[in-house]
């Protein structure tokens, strides 16, 4: 697991290092920040989105063509839900080995 993890910072770092040559663990910390934020706004949205087209008494009608497409729909959403977990979990194990806390207060000003 944590050779995985280290994996990906070598694969990230070799292949942002060719873009820039100040990389630096504060910029890599940063970006990591910045996916865990926007990943968890997403998460949000699709928890809300899920809750209004679970309320079936907001359907039109009832039958079960439309009940079918809202299923369809229930489905996709807890697909995007899960996803979305996924990468604020995988995210969140790269930041915290990274011990990038320490950067919060600068990216939290900006």
């Amino acid at each position: 697991m944590l050779s995985k993890i280290l994996l990906m910072i070598v694969i990230f770092l070799a292949v942002s290092g060719n873009a820039s040559d100040d990389l630096k663990i504060k910029d890599v910390c940063k970006w990591y920040h910045e996916e865990i934020l926007g990943w968890h706004q997403s998460y949000l949205l699709f928890k809300k989105r899920h809750i209004e087209v679970s309320d079936k008494s907001k359907y039109p009608d009832t039958d079960d063509k439309t009940i079918q497409k809202y299923l369809i729909k229930q489905k996709k959403l807890v697909e995007a839900i899960d996803k979305a977990e996924k990468k604020i979990q995988n995210f969140s194990k790269v930041y915290h080995y990274l011990e990038c806390t320490r950067f919060e207060k600068k990216f939290e000003k900006n």
